[in-house]
Formats: structure tokens, C-alpha cells, sequence
């Protein structure tokens, strides 16, 4: 390892209290007014690279996930929630569940980096913030590969906390349209048929660190295409110490409800 720390610690003086500051309130008004945060370089390039070998080495242990989904808010009228079943994308993608991830893993140890919580709590401006107590949903990657895709959706949870690791060889954008929920059908149909002038397309690299409001603002990944991958770690907070997802969830997520350490020995 060539470096001290995986956060660029030029661009991200985290231990200069005046510096930190100016850091959140800047993330804090991009949040506002985009309901989207991207600090790019927020990892040194080394980092980048080791962080990506890592994920790219545990490829295999992933769990495929390939099915039709269709946008889901609870919250819309009967008729709007009907309208959006007959709009269904695919969505395919691996996950990789995090108890794959020890205690000597790179991505780990940047999940429990303290400075990385204090962060997202500070842009976020709760008073409590905490690591997810899930041991296989804390800490994930998501890999795509050619002719995968996330088709569009809301997020179930308030805020998601993404770092890029390796951006396919072409394709793979992040697309998203901020607060379009409250907005109903006519607002989201027009992003579903790629004609809404409300769609952000905002170029993301390597190393840039994504806090994103996914409950109220629509969102996908376009499709990919090429050899190499589109490599994604997610961290999960909490404004709840003791948060764990349902065995449905870990489920759908990684294709199963307990993690390795409750598996019976099968050797």
C-alpha cells in the first residue's frame, strides 16, 4: 500500500475543522438544490485502483440478480401506481453481500472510516447518524457487465451513500430526475420515455464519492457495454443503532436470508 489513507486528504482535509466545514456546507447546498452530492477525487488514485482489484477479485462470490421491475411509490394514487405496472425495466446486476468483506478488506475499512460517518451525518444535518448493524447489507458492490442495467426506480430508504470504483467501458450513466415523486404521473412518464427536461446526467469518475436522495428522485443506471465492468461499493447509515434488513430484503438483495458466520460448517 502506497498511501496513508484511501481519502484524498488534499482535496479533503477532513481534520482541518475550517477546512471540513466549508466542505459540508458546499455538499449541503449542492444537496438542496440537486438533491445530489458528488465529491469527486474523494479517493487517493492508488485507492482507487486497490479498491477496484479487491472488488474485481471477489466477482465470483456475487449474487445475479436479472428481472423485470416496475417503479414503485406507494404513495401515488391507485390509478398512477397502475399506470407505472405497465412500465416495467429490467434490472440486472451482481451484489456482492458484505460479510464477504472482513475486517482486512480496503472497502471495509473505508466504510468505518469515523471521519466517512461524521461526513454523510454533517451534509445530511442529523443530529444521529450510524453504520447499518446488517452484516450482509452494511456494506456492498455492485458489479454490471455488458447489456446490464438498473432500470428506473425510487429508493425505499431516504438516502443511499455510493462510491464508484470502475466505470464500464461505455454506457452505464447514472441518470436521475431530483423530487419527481411529489410530482406525480405526469412528471414521471416523461422521464420513463427519456423526454423529461427534468433527467441530470452528471458525469461521475472513479474515486467520486455519491450521497443521493433516492426516495423522492427518480433514478437508473443506462445500459452498459463492454469488457470491463462497472464496479460500485454502497454503504448503508442509519439514524438507528441496531438497523437490520428483513431476511425478504437480504434475500432479494444477495440470495440469502443469514449470513456465512450463522451457515452450518459443511466441511
Amino acid at each position: 500500500m502506497r498511501y496513508q489513507s484511501e481519502i484524498n486528504r488534499e482535496l479533503y482535509p477532513l481534520d482541518d475543522p475550517s477546512a471540513r466545514e466549508a466542505i459540508v456546507a458546499r455538499a449541503r447546498r449542492e444537496l438542496g438544490e440537486t438533491g445530489c452530492v458528488a465529491l469527486g477525487d474523494f479517493l487517493n488514485p492508488p485507492a482507487i485502483r486497490d479498491l477496484a482489484a479487491e472488488a474485481t477479485a471477489l466477482l465470483e462470490r456475487a449474487h445475479r440478480r436479472d428481472l423485470k421491475m416496475s417503479v414503485r411509490a406507494e404513495d401515488l394514487a391507485e390509478a398512477q401506481k397502475s399506470a407505472l405496472l405497465a412500465r416495467p425495466s429490467r434490472t440486472a446486476q451482481w451484489t456482492l453481500a458484505g460479510d464477504h468483506l472482513d475486517n482486512s478488506s480496503l472497502i471495509r475499512k473505508l466504510y468505518e472510516d469515523p471521519q466517512l460517518l461524521e461526513l454523510i451525518r454533517s451534509i445530511l444535518g442529523m443530529d444521529e447518524l450510524y453504520r447499518c448493524a446488517d452484516p450482509m447489507l452494511d456494506c456492498n458492490v455492485t458489479y454490471m457487465r455488458d447489456g446490464d442495467e438498473h432500470g428506473w426506480h425510487f429508493d425505499d430508504n431516504d438516502f443511499v451513500v455510493s462510491l464508484l470504483l470502475q466505470k464500464s467501458e461505455w454506457g452505464g450513466g447514472f441518470e436521475y430526475a431530483a423530487n419527481i415523486r411529489e410530482q406525480g404521473l405526469d412528471a414521471i412518464i416523461p422521464v420513463l420515455e427519456d423526454r423529461s427536461p427534468e433527467t441530470r446526467r452528471p458525469e461521475v469518475a472513479p474515486g467520486t464519492l455519491m450521497l443521493f436522495q433516492g426516495r423522492q428522485s427518480l433514478h437508473r443506471v443506462a445500459p452498459i457495454g463492454g469488457e470491463r465492468p462497472r464496479i460500485i461499493a454502497l454503504f448503508s447509515f442509519d439514524k438507528r443503532p441496531d438497523m437490520v434488513f428483513s431476511e425478504t430484503v437480504r434475500q432479494n438483495a444477495v440470495g440469502r436470508r443469514t449470513p456465512l458466520s450463522a451457515e452450518p460448517d459443511r466441511h
